[in-house]
């Protein structure tokens, strides 16, 4: 089933073991700006669970930038040390790792330094509104060696290779996009000057590395602002400058800007289409002769087998599905894809890049940072003890599949006809089909274990105590959902016969 995913990736003088791409995003699991040991924990994860490469949350390269609270800085002398535990983890489980380098230029927030942020021009951030300080040639230089000097210890410090961020929120992007670089001098302008900052960043990066290191980029090929800022037309003259060097050996392509952040592939929603930015990938690859990975919402195994089979890209960047659940290439290589637990782009707990500083989790996978059972085929012998479960929505079908992988005899009743609760209304809103997939997993897992299921049976306290046994205590658990009182805010006129609320509308009761 799986011809080219799970095939072998050369990648400069590294190979990896196949071609999924566990890629950078915010975690905000640093201490004292330093990767953490739940930062191994978590990539650790994912390495066990079979992706072959990993990048590493963003290392910012100079004090200038400080974009989150959490954010790891590469520059501070305990660098070296904090990323080799990590590292080894990964190593262990067989997969890459890289680092990500980045200076997040505009795109930044003087909040949590208290001081300038620093950009090509002084070109307002869409988002925060704040103008950031046009770069002086020596801020440019520093910013230069600043990528150099993070680059070479985190490869000291075992690192299979670096990557620069040239999209999503990035400096170097902003020099090379006539949307923020407004710039008159040898940084500004025609293409090859706008190109100088990266080249010069490429050029320092290459000689601070060892031979045997990797060196990518991670590029934005379409900022979708035609009238200024990069087009795919334009990235392609841009990629061939930029791989003519011989110095970049792999290209994640992704899209968006500052003025469509909503289109970066970790935080594109289920409203955006599944693969929205492959054809950027396609694109660029005819251009290159470096393995090209495609991002956007690439969300399963089979999924990415067709994009490879196609030959739209080299390789897949899987960052949300990875995290909804770190198992899924190993265990859609062995043969049980249907155990993967789905991501479903509700952006509910990834997204924390923030003032909040809330470190990331996800809505389907209680626990992001450590691994999953990986292949517990049969749960654990029946222990005798019996779970009941009253509510058939996401927080008892979870209960029941735990309960049931924990060796318990488990039975579950759902008021309603169908398994789901809210959630089942919910995905029939237009754009909101995602959800059910979350559904159907968890019924799928309930069928596996051999749950005891009943719907259409409303629960009473007398039929609780009915079951209770004198040899094991009986548990129950109560996973009814939020109670909605009348229904409707108390505005005058909620109660009349031609007003319903939304739960009406999706369940499809007749509106008068």
């Amino acid at each position: 089933m799986y011809d080219r995913l799970f095939q072998p990736l050369k990648i400069g003088r590294r190979e990896a073991r196949n071609r999924i791409l566990f890629g950078s995003h915010t975690t905000n699991l640093a201490r004292h700006n330093l990767l953490s040991s739940l930062h191994a924990d978590y990539y650790a994860a994912r390495a066990e669970g079979g992706a072959g490469m990993i990048v590493l949350e963003e290392h910012i390269v100079h004090d200038s930038d400080m974009p989150y609270e959490s954010a790891i800085l590469g520059f501070l002398p305990g660098t070296a040390h904090a990323e080799k535990a990590g590292i080894e983890r990964i190593h262990e489980c067989g997969s890459l790792a890289f680092v990500q380098l980045n200076h997040n230029g505009q795109q930044s927030t003087s909040v949590h330094h208290q001081r300038e942020m620093w950009a090509p021009s002084p070109v307002p951030d869409v988002s925060s509104r704040e103008t950031p300080k046009e770069m002086e040639l020596a801020d440019i230089r520093a910013v230069v060696d600043g990528f150099a000097q993070v680059a070479h210890t985190v490869t000291q410090a075992g690192a299979d290779g670096v990557e620069l961020q040239i999209a999503d929120s990035s400096l170097l992007r902003q020099f090379l996009s006539p949307l923020t670089n407004q710039r008159s001098d040898a940084y500004g302008g025609k293409l090859e000057n706008r190109l100088r900052f990266v080249q010069e960043t490429l050029e320092a990066v290459d000689a601070a590395i060892e031979t045997d290191r990797v060196l990518g980029v991670r590029f934005c090929a379409d900022e979708l602002a035609p009238w200024a800022g990069l087009t795919l037309e334009q990235s392609l003259e841009i990629v061939r400058f930029l791989t003519a060097t011989g110095r970049i050996d792999y290209m994640t392509v992704t899209m968006g800007s500052i003025l469509s952040t909503h289109m970066f592939p970790f935080h594109a929603s289920m409203h955006v289409p599944q693969n929205y930015a492959v054809h950027l990938a396609g694109a660029i690859k005819t251009a290159v002769d470096i393995p090209v990975f495609a991002a956007g919402r690439i969300l399963s195994a089979v999924q990415a087998e067709h994009i490879l089979a196609e030959e739209q890209a080299d390789g897949v960047e899987m960052i949300r599905a990875l995290i909804a659940d770190p198992s899924l290439p190993r265990l859609s290589q062995e043969g049980h894809a249907r155990r993967v637990r789905p991501c479903i782009s509700c952006n509910q707990g990834c997204q924390v890049r923030g003032v909040m500083n809330a470190t990331i989790s996800c809505s389907v996978n209680p626990d992001v940072v450590h691994a999953q059972a990986l292949l517990s085929e049969k749960p654990q012998v029946k222990s005798g003890q019996k779970v009941y479960i009253v509510g058939g929505g996401p927080a008892g079908l979870e209960a029941a599949r735990t309960a049931a992988l924990d060796g318990k005899e488990v039975v579950l009743y759902e008021r309603e006809a169908v398994l789901g609760g809210t959630v089942v209304l919910a995905a029939k809103g237009p754009g909101r089909g995602e959800l059910q997939l979350i559904i159907d997993y968890l019924v799928s897992e309930l069928e596996r274990f051999g749950v005891e299921v009943h719907t259409d049976v409303e629960v009473t306290a007398e039929m609780l105590r009915y079951t209770q046994h004198d040899n094991y205590p009986n548990t129950v658990i109560i996973a009814t959902g939020a109670y909605t009182g009348s229904g409707l805010l108390p505005i005058q006129g909620h109660d009349l016969p031609h007003v319903t609320d939304n739960r009406r509308v999706l369940a499809g009761e007749p509106v008068e």
